[in-house]
């Protein structure tokens, strides 16, 4: 007597290593996006960071009080799309009197 096809058991046994397959790959590919995403992140920190800069760069220095942490949020969500989530921004600045000229601080924060 000959034997064809597959038994249950090797049935069961192959779907449930493809599912595992299949979610290994799923978690990679998501740690592979997130991973491509934080040099945006990055790129859009340093974007709202210099605008700040560029804000205040034509302010008329001599009036420019001192001030420490200064906070306002820009802009108020960014979507990055599907797995990449929303990001509250945070862009803080302070200025402070030097000898003949002022320190300008500026620090973007982000939190999902």
């Amino acid at each position: 007597m000959t034997k064809h096809g597959f038994t249950l058991i090797e049935v069961l046994v192959g779907m449930i290593l493809v599912v595992i397959i299949s979610l290994t790959g799923l978690g990679f590919l998501v740690h592979c996006e997130r991973l491509l995403l934080k040099p945006e992140l990055r790129l859009m920190a340093a974007n709202f960071g210099r605008e700040t800069i560029e804000g205040l760069y034509w302010a008329d220095y001599t009036n420019l009080p001192e001030q420490t942490d200064t906070q306002d949020t820009f802009p108020p969500q960014t979507n990055f799309g599907e797995g990449g989530g929303t990001y509250n921004w945070t862009r803080a600045y302070s200025v402070a009197s030097k000898q003949d000229y002022k320190l300008i601080t500026v620090t973007v924060t982000y939190n999902r």
